[in-house]
């Protein structure tokens, strides 16, 4: 039975129905919206195992940006003052001090304290350090829990990242993942899982689980076998003949082939059958050394994902899941979107790379992209700049005052008063925009938030921020749409945006959450028919598939 007197804060009713759910389990996924204090829930559920007697050691693996926050907020705020323990946050052993190589010797001592551990994820795909010190760690205890906080970020079977923390799955008795949108698409589940417990999904092995949840591209199909002419290629140990036979007029057929081991009686046989067959050739039979695995579209050009529900019923009783709409107090969310216009320069260049993806300098350079690289163009070119041959960003107007786009964010902030989060895409963008502002509303008046800017930067731009020194935050959704609570501000404005629903997600929350008051209001600048509006498409169908799989309820999001 859970008593109120062992929590140093007091839980809402929905982290008291988590706790009750997740408290002995030895794997569990957390998969509770931003904002909805996921963190709280799972240190409550460390003291609960460490009062059991059931952990001695916690590994908590965060983003780099989250690591303090576990540091200095989360964990002395939240556990219980009677439980002992010692904290440390890993860094990289190079260059480090005497003094930080002796804390790193004395929380590998076993002790009768409860010993904690935080270390950036990022590490783990720089080097295989962090890993060989988390093992370390994990068998100097007796029985160990490893934490994986905003799991979404391991989703990728293929890279070190993923792969070094999976295999702590094998040094620890406790497992949980932490994130508010487990995936944009079924396939995303797969590492986070595995890393809990393989059994879970019901396959070890990723293409058949992608078989299992996604219609894909035959081999057959013209794009397959085009990719497949352009792969590298390897022997597959056959042979293909090929032969050619006449006529009773000795007018050669067809040529044929076939694919065999090697030269046996029964090519000789096949070939005997006609006189007049001639082998042309006797190669080495070579097939791509890899294909990958694309989802097929269907006519709107969306994935064609099945299974979903099912997927759902696999995780759904090793994990809990709330939205914050149905367990907190909080304002209303709106949403709207800020039209603006390309001038008539940008529409030529744009419309040119897109058709042509190159564009011609003055100088008679020319700079060419892949398709994948266009759309980031794209979105420059809208933004006021694009980046020549040599790297260098070559500005489209003499004057911000003549940029559409930052006209229209100048516009739109006329006449209020409120404080805002600006999210960019781009750090091009903050530095442009931030002297902008400094200009119009003085020089404190931005603090910046990107990945750049180190851990002490980051706290003062915070700090600044919350007590209103600072009126607006400019910030790139994947630094600082992490671990952060701005509910100082209402307003959150979308200048561009990305791809990636999970960092649209997690930058909305920074201004909902518990201790925001009154209505927030979200903001998207669309410059019409531009790669402006293919993005936000893109993001309301990621949504739809990760609602289903999440087993949320569909609800009105960026103006739809």
């Amino acid at each position: 039975m859970i008593k109120t007197r062992q929590f140093k804060t007091k839980p809402f009713k929905h982290q008291l129905t988590g706790l009750k759910k997740s408290k002995d389990e030895k794997v569990y996924a957390l998969l509770m919206e931003q904002g909805t204090g996921k963190s709280k829930l799972l240190i409550d559920n460390i003291a609960h195992l460490w009062r059991s007697r059931k952990i001695d050691i916690v590994l908590i693996i965060a983003p780099k940006g989250a690591v303090p926050v576990w540091l200095n907020e989360q964990i002395p705020t939240h556990l219980p003052d009677e439980i002992p323990y010692v904290m440390l946050r890993w860094r990289s052993p190079s260059g480090i001090s005497r003094i930080r190589a002796l804390e790193i010797q004395r929380i590998l001592k076993p002790t009768d304290v409860l010993r904690i551990v935080v270390m950036n994820s990022e590490a783990f795909g720089a080097s295989a350090n962090a890993l060989d010190f988390a093992i370390d760690f994990l068998d100097s205890g007796e029985s160990a829990m490893v934490v994986v906080d905003e799991s979404h970020r391991i989703k990728t079977p293929t890279a070190s990242t993923t792969k070094r923390i999976v295999k702590l799955r094998n040094h620890s008795s406790y497992r949980r993942i932490l994130t508010g949108t487990v995936g944009e698409n079924p396939f995303d589940l797969f590492s986070q899982f595995e890393f809990l417990d393989p059994t879970i999904l019901e396959t070890d092995s990723y293409t058949a689980f992608k078989s299992e949840y996604a219609e894909l591209m035959p081999q057959s199909s013209g794009i397959m076998r085009h990719i497949a002419m352009r792969v590298p290629k390897k022997w597959k140990g056959r042979y293909v003949v090929s032969w050619r036979s006449m006529d009773e007029d000795g007018v050669p057929l067809k040529p044929k082939e076939i694919c065999t081991e090697e030269l046996t009686d029964e090519v000789h046989a096949l070939l005997a059958k006609n006189a007049r067959s001639i082998i042309t050739t006797f190669d080495k039979y070579m097939e791509p050394a890899y294909l990958p695995t694309i989802v097929a579209k269907d006519k709107d050009g969306k994935p064609r994902y099945k299974n979903l529900e099912r997927l759902r019923a696999l995780i759904e009783p090793h994990s809990y899941r709330v939205l914050k709409a149905d367990c907190l107090d909080l304002p209303e969310k709106t949403y709207s979107r800020y039209y603006t216009e390309l001038s008539g320069r940008q529409r030529e260049l744009y419309e040119k790379v897109k058709a042509e993806c190159r564009i011609e300098w003055e100088n008679g350079s020319i700079s060419t992209f892949n398709k994948l690289t266009v759309y980031l163009r794209l979105q420059q070119i809208i933004c006021g700049y694009v980046p020549n041959a040599e790297g260098v960003q070559v500005e489209l107007f003499p004057s911000w005052k003549e940029n559409p786009r930052i006209v229209s964010l100048m516009e739109y902030l006329e006449g209020r008063d409120e404080a805002a989060i600006i999210w960019c895409r781009f750090t091009e963008d903050i530095r442009r925009i931030s002297e902008v502002l400094r200009e119009a509303y003085g020089a404190k008046s931005v603090v910046q938030f990107y990945g750049a800017i180190n851990d002490k930067g980051r706290a003062a731009a915070v700090a600044d921020f919350r007590s209103g020194a600072a009126r607006f935050m400019l910030a790139q959704q994947r630094a600082g749409g992490v671990a952060q609570t701005w509910t100082v501000s209402n307003s959150a404005l979308y200048y561009s945006n990305t791809f990636a629903l999970i960092d649209r997600l997690q930058s909305e929350d920074r201004c909902h959450r518990i201790g925001s008051v009154g209505t927030v209001g979200y903001v998207d600048f669309e410059a019409e028919e531009t790669i402006d509006t293919t993005i936000i498409n893109a993001l309301r169908s990621k949504k739809e598939v990760a609602d289903v799989i999440n087993g949320d309820a569909a609800r009105p999001w960026i103006g739809g």
